[in-house]
């Protein structure tokens, strides 16, 4: 799923109702309480009506109905009340409450969270058969927006140096270098082709057995640390036996920080020369010199460091608006954003670590935002437009298997993922809108500087 700044904007209220309107006579509705977001409201209905509406249902249904002994459409009333009265009773209720909940929202000119809670209350008078519920309400809160002009933010600007330029450009050579096999010692840095096996408590992890692997001699980013630095030295036709303690990343999750025990032969090795860009390579950049080449990257490098700016700008902008803005809030959304917190730290294999005062502060602040975004979307008209949503889906296209063109057409017939793209896409396209009206002071500030104040922005918003 996409990833966003955390800010989970709530989708519109489920469509609940049905366009069914009851016999005001067979139905009454009183208002019981109103605090805060919650309306309490308790619907009535006669003995009569329900009997009456079962009986629609039970005729209905009778029409079609086939049982041994009796003629398709001919049994009696009676028997269809034993078998079905319980359900139809049911149905009836079911049907006409939605009616009477669209008539509620509708005549008291409620806007509902979610869909309403019902509870039954319990009928004390032995004589009567009528049947009462309650419907438990929760309002969207009212929210007055504020002067946007007057929210002041840092604006730091920064600029790529040469030697970034540079250092890019000798990155690029590097991944174009190429490689030539060498009769000698190991040494750090070379590519070395090796046939490798991996045991765990004393057995063979068969997904690891006699694989042929290429590891970059000393690499500390391998996933077979030990074993990378263990070649250094050794030339081909040699082996050794090394203890790894697997990274947390490792492909095989049962395995993932575990040690293990990894026997590797060396089959050949291989050094990096030295590339030398010709106009063929250039061309194959897109560009015809070297000047043209620092230029794209110079602007590249630009315009990753305008989204960092734009990054830590929509985190402070956050952070004002979470505080700035107080508002009660719908416990039917905020108890499910609590439930998603936790589920995405069980995913993540943090459910130990969760903490009750941390997720309820972290789902106060999402949701809080989201009803802002929300709110300043529909107040100044604001929606993202289909190439913002393009944007939005494209990195998932090739992560997929498949052609890209097959894979968007599968992505957007999925309803869920599409509403986290368009709840993205929207979150962005307000974030936009707040940063043209707020008071930016622009710092220039070095690339570091800059690095600095991104590294130190949480995860979450």
């Amino acid at each position: 799923m996409p990833q966003g700044v955390g800010v989970q904007v709530p989708p519109p209220a489920p469509l609940f109702f049905l366009n069914m309107t009851p016999t005001d006579n067979y139905m009454k509705i009183e208002k019981v309480s109103a605090e805060g977001l919650q309306n309490v409201f308790r619907v009535t209905f006669t003995e009569k009506f329900i009997e009456e509406e079962k009986d629609k249902i039970l005729t209905t249904h009778a029409k079609t109905y086939k049982k041994p002994g009796f003629r398709p459409g001919k049994v009696p009333m009676n028997l269809l009340k034993q078998e079905f009265g319980a359900a139809a009773s049911k149905q009836a209720l079911d049907d006409n409450l939605n009616s009477a909940s669209q008539k509620i929202v509708k005549e008291n000119n409620l806007s509902p969270a979610s869909a309403p809670q019902l509870k039954v209350v319990e009928n004390k008078d032995e004589k009567s058969k009528d049947f009462q519920v309650d419907l438990i309400f929760e309002n969207m809160p009212e929210i007055t927006l504020g002067d946007f002009s007057k929210i002041k933010l840092e604006k730091f600007v920064s600029e790529p140096e040469q030697k970034d330029i540079d250092k890019n450009f000798e990155h690029l050579l590097e991944r174009h270098a190429p490689y030539t096999e060498v009769k000698r010692a190991i040494k750090k840095d070379d590519i070395v082709t090796v046939k490798l096996s991996l045991s765990h408590d004393g057995k063979p992890v068969k997904e690891v057995t006699d694989r042929t692997m290429y590891l970059r001699a000393n690499n500390e980013e391998s996933y077979y640390i030990a074993t990378a630095k263990a070649l250094v030295g050794k030339k081909v036709g040699e082996s050794g036996e090394v203890k790894e303690t697997l990274a947390d990343n490792f492909a095989l999750s049962a395995l993932q920080g575990k040690e293990a025990i990894c026997n590797f032969s060396i089959e050949k090795v291989e050094e990096k020369g030295k590339f030398i860009p010709d106009d063929k390579f250039f061309e194959s950049m897109g560009v015809k010199t070297k000047e043209e080449l620092l230029e794209r990257i110079k602007k590249a490098l630009q315009s990753e460091m305008d989204r960092d700016t734009r990054l830590h700008m929509k985190r402070n902008l956050f952070d004002t608006l979470s505080t700035t803005y107080d508002f009660d809030l719908p416990s039917t959304i905020l108890d499910a954003e609590k439930k998603n917190i936790q589920d995405q730290m069980k995913d993540a294999g943090e459910a130990d670590k969760e903490d009750a005062k941390e997720v309820e502060k972290l789902a106060v602040r999402r949701v809080r935002l989201g009803l802002l975004i929300g709110h300043i979307a529909k107040e100044n008209k604001l929606s993202p437009s289909e190439h913002d949503l393009l944007e939005k889906i494209k990195p998932y296209l090739f992560q997929m298997q498949g052609a890209p063109e097959d894979n968007y057409k599968k992505l957007i017939k999925n309803e869920r993922f599409m509403d986290v793209i368009r709840s993205e896409a929207l979150e962005d396209v307000v974030v936009d809108f707040l940063l043209e009206k707020v008071d930016a002071k622009e710092e220039k500030v070095s690339v570091e500087t800059l690095q600095e104040k991104i590294d130190a922005i949480l995860p979450e918003a």
